[in-house]
């Protein structure tokens, strides 16, 4: 998602879109990070845990809160 978190390859979601990826619930955050995501008509899937097989729940949930914190939503 880059820096700004504008999704700077096509298909990467702007987690600053008011009506974008971070309306979704902590848990389904989870899941799509737990579990991997393919944004409907992008080229391009999030491997999961973001490529980190290492990544757990607690590293999960600090993304999370981070993202929300920098980025906005709910």
């Amino acid at each position: 998602h880059g820096s700004s978190g504008e999704g700077t390859l096509p298909g990467v979601p702007d987690l600053n879109e008011p009506k974008g990826v971070l309306t979704k619930s902590d848990a389904e955050l989870a899941k799509n990070i737990t579990s991997g995501f393919r944004s409907p008509g992008s080229p391009l899937s999030m491997p999961p845990k973001g490529g980190n097989p290492a990544l757990n729940s607690d590293d999960i949930d600090a993304v999370i809160r981070y993202m929300r914190e920098r980025f906005g939503g709910r």
